[in-house]
């Protein structure tokens, strides 16, 4: 079997947030960075398997998977875009991932399980290492999950549930209230929704934004101190197209939220500066495409009510 290594990339800009030096990673796993020269290429799933216990051993993370699968929020973005493409309907998008998995990261596989009022979907893995095997459910599940999101409509957001007893650090990961105690990683979704049309509307904003995110994390402006930076780029990452809390990109950068806190202030910044920051331009971008209203674009930047955006903005 073989990894994309499109995969592999996306570990090492992972990595590289967390300041983990990729060139001494290289050297411990004896993973040659020859072999990624080609995007589209790929690796053998033992090259990455290997790779991937020695990030996990070098981060020393008990949520790794958890973290990484949430950092990869925005590259969930664009595979959404690529889905809407490729099938109109929920069924064949489940169909797709299951595809997409098989061709390019075997070593996780998606089931489909139908009962009488809704269906299973489950993660498994034949990798045999324990650890690494949760790493890599763990870091899927959040991949999956954003995308059900964004292709349901909210009144049908999946059910989850989770192996874990302590599932309190998911729930921030995921933004979710509750994650049942269960044998595996299942989500469950009524059995109305695999004829329904993909969430139209979302993929649009989605069409739209997912640019101005990925300029937005090119942008190398000098002007911001290194916490801000590693903040910033936190933020975007983690933007589903809604801006992460500060409780999630905390998780990310493995520091107190104290210390992050006071770093900012050194730099005279604020965690809610950067967001404002990345909002005011978001809201720009919006408003001069001329496609949204008012309530649409405060609903796109996390505001509960058209008139909190609105006074938000009269303060940028």
């Amino acid at each position: 079997m073989k990894v994309s290594n499109g995969h592999i990339n996306n570990l090492i800009e992972f990595l590289s947030s967390r300041k983990i030096d990729i060139n001494i990673l290289f050297k411990e796993s004896g993973f040659d960075p020859k072999d990624l020269i080609n995007p589209i290429g790929s690796v053998e799933d033992y090259k990455f398997l290997d790779f991937l216990n020695h990030s996990i051993r070098i981060c020393n993370d008990d949520n790794f998977g958890l973290n990484y699968g949430c950092f990869l929020n925005l590259k969930s973005l664009g595979l959404i875009l690529e889905i809407s493409l490729s099938t109109s309907k929920i069924q064949q998008a489940i169909s797709f991932l299951q595809e997409y998995l098989m061709a390019t990261f075997p070593m996780v596989s998606i089931s489909l399980k139908k009962y009488d009022d809704e269906f299973q979907l489950s993660l498994t893995s034949d990798v045999d290492d324990r650890g690494v095997r949760k790493h890599l459910l763990d870091s899927v599940y959040c991949v999956i999950y954003r995308e059900l999101k964004l292709m349901l409509e909210l009144r049908y957001d999946p059910r989850l549930s989770l192996p874990y007893i302590d599932n309190h650090p998911y729930r921030v990961a995921l933004d979710v209230v509750d994650i049942e105690k269960g044998n595996g990683h299942h989500f469950y979704i009524p059995n109305e929704v695999l004829l329904l049309e993909i969430n139209k509307k979302r993929i649009k904003q989605i069409e739209y934004l997912l640019p101005l995110f990925m300029k937005e994390l090119q942008l190398n402006d000098n002007s911001y101190g290194e916490m801000s930076k590693r903040v910033r780029q936190i933020m975007l990452n983690l933007s589903s197209p809604e801006l992460p809390k500060i409780d999630q990109v905390i998780n990310q950068l493995a520091v107190s939220k104290r210390s992050i806190q006071r770093e900012l202030f050194k730099e005279n910044t604020s965690y809610r500066k950067l967001a404002n920051g990345i909002k005011r331009k978001m809201a720009f971008y919006l408003e001069q495409e001329g496609l949204y209203r008012t309530t649409d674009i405060a609903y796109i930047l996390g505001y509960s009510e058209p008139s909190a955006y609105i006074h938000a903005k009269n303060n940028w």
